[in-house]
């Protein structure tokens, strides 16, 4: 009896930590720039999820990999293009349409995703670190819950079909190197004389030899 409607809750909380995957991104991006006011680490942010989106797009051209959902529905034969995954590429998705009476998510997921064959890496799994990674760098409190939220999403993405764990693991590898060439690379060596201006320090009255307490500085 409560089997059924667990798995609904279930199928429900999945289905919004995975799709949040679009949206929580834009949304730190807004508190770093506009709530905060602060744009070092708003770019710092968006420099480590551009690096990541590049590697990760390279990573799909040259090595295509099937998600969970296409295997357990086509099994290991060979896409023929052009092939239609209507119905499918929603994995377990489609329960939750299912559930409340629409064909939101296989729409979504049939219509808006252009390439079905990026399930390496996992953006799904890697975005959700990214995030949480930042809001702590600026925050620095509630570390558990925002550890949370990485590990909510990847439960979701393989209970949904979507990825196998190895593709989160991978994407999570593509962080520290995106991390490092925009963080520790880029933005310092190339950004970060556009984003922070040096200030310069004039000081007037220690040429006369005055006291610092009578000295003034612009």
């Amino acid at each position: 009896h409560w089997a059924p409607i667990a798995r609904g809750i279930v199928n429900l909380l999945a289905a919004n930590f995975y799709t949040a995957h679009f949206a929580v991104p834009l949304l730190v991006g807004w508190i770093f720039w506009h709530t905060t006011d602060d744009r070092p680490m708003f770019y710092k942010f968006v420099y480590t999820l551009t690096v990541l989106n590049f590697l990760a797009l390279v990573t799909f051209m040259v090595f295509p990999a099937a998600p969970p959902w296409y295997v357990y529905n086509y099994g290991f034969v060979q896409p023929v293009p052009n092939s239609s995954f209507w119905g499918t590429s929603a994995g377990t998705l489609i329960d939750v349409d299912r559930l409340l009476g629409v064909k939101f998510f296989t729409t979504l997921w049939d219509s808006f995703n252009a390439n079905h064959f990026a399930a390496i890496p996992s953006l799904h799994g890697a975005y959700p670190i990214v995030v949480s990674l930042f809001v702590y760098q600026k925050f620095r409190k509630h570390g558990f819950w925002l550890a949370l939220y990485p590990l909510a999403t990847w439960f979701s993405a393989v209970y949904l079909n979507q990825h196998y764990v190895v593709d989160l693991l991978i994407g999570a590898l593509y962080i520290i190197v995106a991390y490092f060439i925009a963080v520790k690379w880029l933005y310092p060596g190339f950004f970060r004389k556009f984003i922070e201006p040096e200030t310069k320090t004039i000081t007037f009255g220690a040429e006369k030899g005055l006291p610092e307490t009578l000295q003034a500085k612009l």
